[in-house]
């Protein structure tokens, strides 16, 4: 899923990353080689943007956006977690958002860690 950043050319990304979700933002305006953090070379492995783990108040925004959402809505700006052409399966809105807010949690308790499921 992409939604629009609080900050201008930003673009934050929620990904199902096997074992969680990460939220991810990409800033249009800075320009980078390849991430340095293991984990997102992982998710972004090239790029010219740079790419950064969402910081608590870019969880918060992107919980409250999605929790704003419509289920269609959510849906449509939604990438299948499964596609097999004919069947496409997608992430619950519930259950994304309360993954968020976990990682929101664990982010204020740690503020290095990374969001995770």
């Amino acid at each position: 899923m992409l939604l629009p950043g609080r900050e201008e050319a930003t673009v934050v990304c929620v990904f199902n990353f096997d074992v969680g979700y990460r939220v991810i933002v990409f800033d249009l305006n800075r320009v980078v080689a390849k991430p340095t953090d293991s984990e997102l070379a992982t998710i972004v492995p090239r790029t010219d943007i740079a790419v950064r783990h969402a910081s608590a108040e870019e969880l918060r925004a992107t919980v409250e956006q999605i929790a704003a959402m419509s289920e269609d809505a959510f849906k449509s700006s939604s990438f299948p977690t499964l596609d097999l052409g004919v069947l496409k399966v997608y992430a619950k809105k519930g259950n994304v958002e309360d993954r968020i807010r976990e990682a929101l949690v664990r982010e204020e308790q740690q503020p290095s860690s990374v969001a995770e499921n």
